[in-house]
């Protein structure tokens, strides 16, 4: 591990950087583990203009793009220039025709933002190479404007590499992958919400680097992300007015069956229950029983908790006409009867996926309360009705779907964080512990994010155990916010290692209406889920 801060170079075309750039080398500026000392003008050549006939051709496309400019504004917008000299101070600046051998052998990595090429010196001098952010699939050779063609072919996500070239790889190598879903309409969203999860990613890399051994990091992630081939792009396609008409006319088209379906149809989450004395976590769910909320409301992220033969479902009570959800429960008997719910908890901001622990014989509610910027733990003073606020566990934190799970004498905090201003919430898993749950003290995982996938990263119910094994629920939101559910089993769990194996898959596709379930819970002989439903209005 390095006792010093990695220093770092800048390889830049200009010192005035988009906004979501400037966060990403500022936040390098006030860590505890890298430090800016050479910034390298990496001087811009004069660009081939295009012709009058090329321009023409995709005339239609940047009009599309500055109607939309005008139409629909990103808030925070991540391309807004911001003059890097405002937060650099004792920084060496040079330019590529004027660096040295002894500045570059003095760097441990040089962070490259621009198009141009990188001269063979710097490659060969710097310890550990030239990093560099790679938007778009990296397999396909076809590459335009940021963010289009993953938009105009409807795919469903697009994705963020980190690059490696020089030291010491022995080819262009990518050393972090990750995916973020796609905005189904608008290419501004898309992209301002893409750049703005991106701008932490490169910063967290470069702590894990300063934080293990070098070998052991370049060989864990160039294991993990180079089984294939980097393609080597060749050419940059703006889509051509045909292109570029029929993908916007479809975009919209969808856009407006959709505005025309909701005065029909209106989405719904609701819940499925199944009793079965032999099966918790079933495979099929072909069985399950419906509850069906009034249509003013939603009924989701159940929670359950058995009591003297019978159940209690814990759940987020979200009514149409009302600005926050609350929570509420369903007491069920053996049989399945049920009874209205009742609310149990409301606050002056929005609460949700009510996650229960029991310690030491109180038990506890770990509602979302992101609304709040907190992290809360509430405890039950009269089963099941009655709660009351036991500790802030986390203050000025964006947080959602807190889960808390015990063992080896270890509370262990499960939780989704937005790191920056600007995003959608990323798809970002965290851990945290502690050993004593009403701690202050909740200690961050030294793997932190422990999962970025967003096809499994955030939590979808209780972590349980099962013939000794451990299990956590986690979202599925490739396709859309809560589309299904996956199974990992955790076959690693200490204060230095986290390991998860992909055990089985959840989609909603059992019944035609359905098109979305994300939280499954289990107590006793009860297994209650989440869906996602389209009813007449």
């Amino acid at each position: 591990m390095a006792k010093y801060k990695l220093r770092v170079g800048l390889l830049l075309n200009s010192n005035s950087l988009p906004s979501w750039l400037f966060s990403c080398i500022k936040s390098l500026i006030h860590s505890e583990y890298a430090e800016i000392v050479l910034v390298i003008n990496n001087e811009m050549p004069s660009l081939k203009k295009k012709s009058s006939i090329s321009k023409i051709k995709e005339v239609s496309y940047f009009l599309f793009r500055k109607i939309e400019n005008k139409f629909h504004k990103s808030i925070p917008n991540a391309l807004i220039k911001k003059n890097l000299n405002s937060i650099l101070s004792n920084c060496r600046e040079c330019s590529i025709s004027t660096i040295e051998t002894k500045d570059l052998k003095q760097i441990d990595l040089i962070i490259h933002f621009g198009q141009n090429s990188i001269p063979k010196q710097i490659l060969e001098q710097v310890k550990f190479g030239v990093w560099s952010y790679y938007f778009g699939d990296n397999s396909t050779k076809r590459k335009g404007p940021f963010g289009t063609w993953e938009l105009f072919e409807g795919q469903i996500d697009t994705k963020v590499s980190i690059l490696v070239k020089g030291n010491p790889v022995k080819q262009d190598s990518i050393i972090y992958e990750t995916s973020f879903s796609n905005d189904k309409l608008y290419l501004n969203r898309h992209t301002n919400n893409i750049y703005w999860e991106a701008a932490h990613i490169l910063p967290r890399m470069i702590k894990e680097l300063h934080h293990s051994e070098s070998r052991v990091f370049f060989k864990k992630w160039l294991a993990k992300y180079n089984q294939s081939k980097i393609q080597k792009i060749q050419d940059f396609k703006v889509p051509n007015n045909f292109q570029t008409i029929k993908a916007v006319s479809i975009l919209y088209w969808k856009a407006l069956k959709r505005v025309i379906e909701r005065h029909s149809n209106f989405e719904q989450w609701i819940l499925l229950f199944h009793i079965d004395k032999d099966e918790q976590y079933p495979k099929s769910f072909l069985d399950f029983k419906k509850i069906l909320p009034p249509k003013d409301r939603i009924w989701a992220d159940p929670f359950v908790i058995g009591r003297n033969d019978n159940f209690y479902i814990f759940i987020e009570e979200f009514l149409f006409n009302e600005p926050y959800g609350k929570i509420s429960v369903i007491e069920m008997d053996k049989h399945g009867n049920y009874k209205p719910p009742i609310t149990i908890l409301e606050r002056s901001y929005h609460l949700s996926y009510p996650s229960m622990i029991e310690d030491n014989g109180e038990l506890y509610m770990l509602p979302e309360t992101m609304g709040n910027n907190t992290i809360e733990l509430y405890k039950c003073i009269e089963f099941p009705y009655k709660w009351e606020l036991e500790r802030v566990i986390k203050n000025n934190i964006k947080a959602v779907d807190s889960t808390i799970f015990k063992q080896d004498d270890f509370y262990w905090l499960f939780t989704n964080i937005e790191e920056l201003n600007g995003t959608k919430l990323p798809g970002e898993l965290h851990l945290f512990y502690t050993d004593n749950l009403l701690s202050d003290n909740w200690i961050s995982h030294q793997q932190n994010p422990i999962v970025t996938d967003k096809s499994c990263a955030r939590p979808a119910g209780h972590i349980y155990t099962s013939k000794n094994r451990i299990f956590r629920p986690a979202q599925d939101c490739t396709k859309h916010y809560g589309y299904g559910m996956k199974i990992y089993e955790i076959t690693s769990l200490n204060t230095s290692n986290y390991q998860e194996c992909l055990e089985r898959t959840i989609q909603p596709d059992w019944s035609r209406d359905m098109f979305s379930t994300h939280t499954i819970n289990a107590s006793g002989a009860l297994t209650v889920i989440d869906a996602k439903i389209k009813r007449k209005r």
